[in-house]
Parts: C-alpha cells; structure tokens; sequence
C-alpha cells in the first residue's frame, strides 16, 4: 500500500484529495554478523523508541512486561538506555535472550522526513 487518502465527495461521482498519508513499518528485521539488527522507524524520538521496544519483543514477548507506558527520551542515546535497562531488569528476573542494545548507529532522517536507526543487538 503506497499511501491512504480522504476525499470529499463534490458531487457527480468527482472527488478531491483532502488529505493523503503514506503508512511505514516501524521497524524491520536486517542481517547482521552474528547479532540481530533492525531497522526503527518513527515520525519522533517517542515513537522510536516504542518501535524500538516493538521489536525487541518480538524476539523476547517477555520483555513487554518491562515497557513503561510513558516515554520521555529526548536522544537515541537515552533511547538506547532506557531499552538496556528493561533488558537487564527483564534479564534478573526472567532471563532475556540477548545481553543489550548497541550504542551503534546514528539516527537518520529519510526523504520523507521519517527517523530511522539502525539497532544492534548483542547476543
């Protein structure tokens, strides 16, 4: 799917585009040497950082145990943080199946101005 539109309806089966939206996925899987990598996507910093978590669970569900309903990073630096302390806080309690999340790979912003970071996982 390329993009969704609202249209107003002006009569005799014409229509205008009021407003057009093109979906992305929040994040998606890369091969890396060794470790799991995914590419994360977000329109903010938050919305990062929840794909970020996304992803994690679907390698770990148990995690989303972890997850705090609010999120107040400002960088990927404190994105990366606050995602290494649900995995060690997860790891103590119920044993995670990776160590951490990389502080690797800088934030981007793609051409249609959405951020994307690459994250690393060791195993």
């Amino acid at each position: 799917m390329d993009s969704i539109n609202l249209y107003e309806s002006l009569g005799n089966s014409n229509y205008e585009v009021l407003h057009t939206h093109s979906p992305f996925a929040p994040f998606e899987e890369i091969q890396h040497t060794a470790d799991i990598a995914f590419i994360v996507r977000g329109h903010t910093i938050q919305d990062l950082h929840r794909a970020a978590e996304t992803a994690l669970a679907f390698k770990s569900p148990g995690l989303v145990n972890y997850f705090k309903e609010e999120i107040t990073c400002h960088s990927i630096d404190e994105v990366i943080a606050d995602l290494n302390e649900h995995v060690a806080h997860a790891d103590s309690e119920i044993g995670c199946s990776f160590k951490a999340v990389s502080f690797h790979g800088d934030l981007q912003e793609n051409k249609q101005g959405i951020l994307e970071w690459e994250m690393i996982i060791d195993v």
